[in-house]
């Protein structure tokens, strides 16, 4: 389980930072909220799971964090976009 939550947090983060990256340049449109919100739910999944495996959680409860920290980031990507959609 080890290696699909730093797989999962290898993904997430750089795709985080191919997104910020991106958006440097302010001629670019914005990468669409679906896809920046896979990659935080990554990145969150991957940390929370690494987080609570080496906590010496069960295998049962680590993956059960790992889903509440994919949505909690999500959440929170949702909640402080600093975009306007309209």
């Amino acid at each position: 389980m080890t290696l699909l939550y730093g797989l999962t947090i290898a993904i997430g983060a750089g795709g985080v930072l191919v997104v910020v990256a991106l958006a440097l340049d302010p001629a670019r449109p914005a990468l669409a909220a679906p896809v920046r919100h896979v990659l935080v739910g990554l990145l969150g999944f991957g940390l929370a799971g690494m987080s609570a495996s080496f906590g010496g959680w069960p295998a049962g409860l680590a993956i059960v964090a790992a889903g509440g920290g994919a949505a909690l980031l999500i959440l929170l990507g949702i909640r402080y976009n600093a975009q306007e959609e309209e």
